[in-house]
């Protein structure tokens, strides 16, 4: 089960408490939780129950994921961008006479595109949380609750990206990419952000939205 249906469990639980490091974890494990279905030690706290339940409702907490085919096609529109930007730069080092770009070996040049390729992701979504191929399909990243991740959350989620076949890994059953599990973040529509309005954060405790 991931994170988020956990959540959804753990946030409404009399048994949670708040680690600065682990976020909302079991105050029966001490640790977050990892139960498949069900959790045997989930007891609801009524009061905070309603609370979670009308937060999420405005701030529109169950916005979607995309599909997987839109997910495919932002790849490949920002693969297209990220090799027009490795053209761009050579041409332009070509013009200055610098050399060193073209005197490098193979894994100098791997190295050297990775760079660019992780450095474009964490630009463009952490400044703008979308790239030109999120831009022209209208989605954004946000986190899990719809909310603007960290610089910490995309640079982690870039990096994620260099993993093997990632960039397939969403075209599975729930268009949720591995680089989206592992940082808690999604890509939905960005007319979904619009539904998102102000709501008074004293009415639940900080623990809870710090996860939110």
């Amino acid at each position: 089960m991931e994170r988020e249906k956990h959540l959804f469990f753990c946030k409404k639980c009399t048994n949670r408490k708040f680690s600065r490091e682990k976020g909302i974890i079991c105050g029966l494990t001490g640790e977050q939780a990892d139960f498949e279905e069900n959790c045997s030690g989930f007891v609801e706290d009524i009061v905070e129950a309603e609370k979670i339940n009308k937060y999420q409702n405005y701030n529109g907490y169950h916005n979607d994921s995309v599909g997987g085919w839109i997910r495919f096609a932002n790849f490949i529109i920002d693969r297209v961008v990220h090799l027009a930007i490795i053209f761009i730069i050579s041409f332009i080092f070509a013009i200055a006479n610098i050399e060193f770009i073209f005197n490098m070996d193979r894994v100098e040049e791997i190295v050297f595109e990775l760079s660019l390729y992780v450095v474009y992701y964490i630009v463009m979504e952490f400044s703008f949380q979308t790239t030109v191929g999120k831009l022209i399909t209208g989605t954004v990243v946000v986190n899990i609750d719809g909310s603007k991740p960290t610089l910490k959350v995309i640079v982690g989620r870039s990096f994620s990206r260099l993993v093997p076949f990632d960039a397939l890994s969403f075209l599975g059953g729930g268009a949720s990419g591995w680089h989206d599990s592992w940082s808690n973040t999604k890509v939905i529509k960005r007319r979904d952000m619009k539904k998102n309005v102000h709501f008074d954060e004293d009415i639940l405790d900080q623990d809870l939205l710090s996860e939110f």
